[in-house]
């Protein structure tokens, strides 16, 4: 639950499908997360979109979530990311200082954590910076930044879909355009932001999996790395743009015996007044996404639609990322005033829905790595040994080597570049590291294979 400024949870064992009231007295409200003036990212307001639990193979049992933060000028507060523009008291939000970001938070779910209810207590900051980076060399505002995310888990991976604001219309370029963009790591590697990737598409069709910070980014530094532009990025809904229409969330969920998976774009439309709408797409692979096959829900603007904010229920009201297609709910709120304790929900029914369209592959869909395809030459060692690796299939293939500790932090990202068919060998150097076991992680065209080594 947000109000207005934080997230707050509740702990019930009602159903929210079948019953008109969930009963929440005495059952919260816990502290969650909220906004922190001494963190800039979070300096205002700070709110959890969408949460997950799994177990961390370092960290056991836990509870993540991806934030919606706000650094703004206030009445008679200052934002810190541009503060050559003076604070107002006027009434609304000041968007001539209104910078947004995306962040992770998590915490164990164990007994000492009240099973996750005594908050997110590990912040590891921002985990996509704009393409624009949020301010220019002159101090003129690049942008109003990234908001509103939504996840899923799939393959092990986790994938944030955000909407980017995008460049003000002087910083428009290749790479650097507004939309739904798509950020994904590793459930391993998800309390390390330095191992976070953003979805890029260039103009010949290569697809690649950029690192989402500038280089040498860290939380700590955050504002030093305003006027630094981040990765390029590709919108993933290909046709928003192009119909005239303002996409600014995006959520999915799998859909249940079957291969593919159901998106939910809540979206305005330019070409009609601005009217809001919630409309169904479907994926294979959660990056090539369908057209709008359906409108669920129609409203005469954002501002009077009872349904902001939707995302997926299924039938029985345990999942949001995971329905069966001939019977589950739309959630979604009223996010203006008058404001009231309610959620909406839209029952839907599709029995026969479209063929998603098909996934690509970066360079030929024949190109594949397998684990026993790689070897570390030496194992154990003293930190200086060899990766060796074969590439077979057609085309090309870009190739990424990435070093971790056994925490998950990672120590090193190295690109090696596009390489067609067959084998090769890389020279690894770890011996001014500290004895003990490392993981060494190679990608080929987003496919992963980690092998442990030994330093002695």
């Amino acid at each position: 639950m947000v109000n207005g400024v934080k997230t707050f949870t509740y702990s019930t064992p009602d159903p929210i499908v079948g019953s008109q009231y969930v009963q929440c007295t005495d059952r919260g409200p816990y502290d969650a997360v909220g906004p922190e003036a001494s963190k800039p990212w979070k300096r205002n307001y700070s709110s959890i979109y969408s949460a997950h639990y799994f177990t961390h193979p370092v960290y056991g049992t836990i509870n993540i979530g991806f934030c919606h933060d706000e650094n703004k000028n206030g009445c008679g507060s200052q934002n810190t990311i541009n503060p050559t523009i003076p604070p107002t008291c006027a009434p609304g939000t000041d968007f001539s200082a209104y910078f947004a970001f995306v962040s992770a938070v998590w915490t164990p779910n164990v007994a000492a954590t009240n099973w996750g209810q005594t908050g997110y207590n590990n912040d590891i900051g921002p985990i996509l910076w704009p393409s624009v980076g949020y301010v220019t060399q002159d101090n003129l505002n690049a942008t109003e930044g990234l908001l509103q995310p939504s996840s899923i888990i799939s393959n092990g991976y986790i994938y944030i879909y955000i909407w980017d604001k995008g460049p003000k219309p002087n910083l428009q370029g290749e790479g650097k355009a507004r939309g739904i963009k798509l950020v994904r790591t590793t459930i391993a590697n998800s309390t390390n932001p330095s191992a976070y990737e953003v979805y890029y598409k260039d103009p010949q069709g290569n697809v690649q999996w950029l690192p989402s910070l500038p280089t040498g980014f860290t939380k700590e530094t955050m504002l030093n790395y305003v006027k630094v532009e981040g990765p390029k990025s590709t919108d993933i809904l290909t046709d928003e743009i192009a119909l005239n229409t303002e996409s600014f969330r995006f959520t999915a969920a799998a859909v249940n015996n079957t291969n593919y998976f159901i998106g939910l774009e809540e979206y305005i439309d330019n070409n009609d007044n601005g009217r809001h709408h919630l409309a169904l797409r479907f994926s294979n692979d959660l990056i090539n996404w369908s057209a709008r096959e359906k409108v669920v829900e129609t409203s005469t603007n954002w501002d009077a639609s009872d349904m902001n904010y939707p995302i997926f229920l299924s039938a029985d009201g345990w999942s949001n990322t995971a329905i069966n297609l001939d019977d589950f709910y739309i959630m979604g709120t009223h996010s203006q005033s008058p404001f009231s304790n309610y959620v909406n929900l839209i029952n839907v029914h599709v029995y026969t829905p479209p063929p998603p369209p098909p996934p690509t592959c970066p360079h030929g869909c024949n190109q594949r790595i397998t684990a026993d395809a790689v070897t570390l030459s030496s194992n154990p060692n003293h930190g200086i040994f060899q990766i060796r690796y074969h590439l077979n299939g057609n085309g090309l293939a870009q190739t990424q080597i990435n070093i971790f500790d056994i925490t998950g932090k990672m120590l090193s990202r190295a690109s090696s570049g596009a390489k067609t068919a067959g084998f090769y060998q890389e020279n690894i150097f770890l011996a001014n590291k500290a004895k003990g076991i490392y993981v060494v992680e190679l990608i080929v065209d987003g496919a992963r294979t980690q092998k442990k080594v030994v330093v002695n």
